[in-house]
């Protein structure tokens, strides 16, 4: 027994000490040539980039563990707290024209935008503590599900650092690489990002105007927001007909409502629309249908805990009628 510890505990220790210099670590050395090749970043400043990086074990564990795998009510708790809601309220007032003039040109409520905010980065108060390039490395060499994409960001990366002039050990992101004031990915920065104003340069680490524009666009463009129309609404059945629901939906995440649903449940017809549970404790369910708009949360967070918080939390954001 002691033997396997030892074992067990070495490993680790070897795991966690990966270099990811490209003198030292052959993968990192041929992504180098590659980039220098392929967008003509000089090796040197790339070189320059990953030292004294090395592989982080956090990193992995919580790809493996994330956050919003845990039990509703414990996501709930932390997601929609007082500080939040607070928050929350003071940034939709020290912002209000900026979330005004692009709730109105986008048709998409500033309350689910700045409750995205608030949720990432509690409205731009952190970022992330991760070193960005080292977040981003580890996962595409040694997160087998996804190195591809975290490749593809990884480098999206060094060439948004190159092109503006900034040195990556500045760039602190989430342990899943998303940075600044919205947590976009790096390839999404000059795809959806917006910079408000007619002067200056995009800024999603500093400028919460340009993270408030970036989010509406985001919104509009991939989540494909429909105007007007609702996030998600509790379902309210019978208890032998809420049951029911349950034993069909099994461990689906998304029960897609089918006509012949809806004439079971005697629900109202709507084109595109979802069953969702949340577990409220050890057996109970509330059960609900969602939305386009709802996966168009979703768009930014694939997870069914993260877009109803968002949408949970817009509601008190939303000032009292």
């Amino acid at each position: 027994m002691i033997y396997i510890v030892i074992i067990l505990l070495n490993t680790l220790f070897c795991h966690a000490s990966v270099s990811l210099e490209p003198a030292k670590n052959r993968m990192v050395k041929q992504l180098v040539k590659e980039v220098h090749q392929n967008h003509k970043i000089p090796e040197t400043w790339l070189n320059t980039q990953f030292q004294d990086l090395k592989l982080n074990e956090s990193v992995l564990n919580l790809m493996q563990k994330p956050f919003e795998a845990k039990p509703w009510t414990s996501y709930e708790r932390l997601m929609l707290s007082q500080k939040r809601i607070h928050s929350g309220q003071t940034f939709m007032l020290q912002h209000r024209d900026v979330l005004s003039y692009y709730e109105a040109k986008y048709q998409i409520p500033a309350s689910v935008v700045s409750s995205i905010i608030g949720i990432e980065t509690s409205y731009g108060t952190n970022k992330g503590n991760f070193n960005g390039l080292e977040a981003l490395t580890t996962l595409a060499f040694y997160y087998t599900p996804r190195s591809q994409f975290f490749r593809g960001e990884m480098i999206s990366l060094l060439r948004y650092a190159y092109k503006n002039q900034i040195a990556t050990k500045d760039i602190k992101s989430s342990y899943a690489g998303a940075v600044g004031i919205p947590q976009f990915m790096p390839s999404n920065i000059d795809l959806y990002g917006r910079h408000h104003g007619k002067t200056g340069k995009l800024d999603l680490y500093n400028d919460p105007n340009d993270a408030i524009a970036s989010v509406f666009n985001y919104l509009k463009v991939v989540g494909r927001w429909k105007p007007n129309q609702a996030v998600m609404k509790r379902l309210d059945l019978p208890k032998q007909q809420h049951q029911s629901l349950l034993k069909m939906m099994g461990d689906t995440r998304m029960l897609p409502v089918t006509k012949s649903i809806e004439q079971h449940y005697n629900l109202r017809h709507q084109p595109k629309t979802w069953i969702i549970k949340l577990q409220t404790s050890d057996h109970e369910y509330t059960l609900y249908r969602v939305f386009e708009n709802f996966k168009s949360i979703m768009s930014y967070n694939n997870s069914v805990h993260y877009s109803s918080a968002v949408y949970e939390l817009s509601k008190r954001l939303q000032p009292a009628s």
